[in-house]
């Protein structure tokens, strides 16, 4: 995907990206390292239950940038 992202995304090309709980714990971590205040995330499904402490993108973000587990 990255050939395609840097080429301004080529005609008629359809990108997904998927976050796992471990990518969003990633950028929490690297917002709270940075300064950043927050985040926006957005899904079109939704997320899992934030007790699902494995795959929840909420719990995960808010872990990483509050240095939890």
């Amino acid at each position: 995907w990255q050939d395609i992202y840097t080429n301004k995304l080529a005609k008629n090309t359809i990108v997904f990206f998927y976050t796992s709980g471990a990518d969003a714990k990633d950028y929490g971590r690297y917002a709270q390292e940075q300064g950043i205040g927050g985040a926006i995330m957005w899904t079109i499904d939704g997320d899992v239950p934030v007790t699902d402490t494995k795959n929840s993108l909420i719990t995960n973000f808010i872990n990483g940038f509050t240095d939890n587990n």
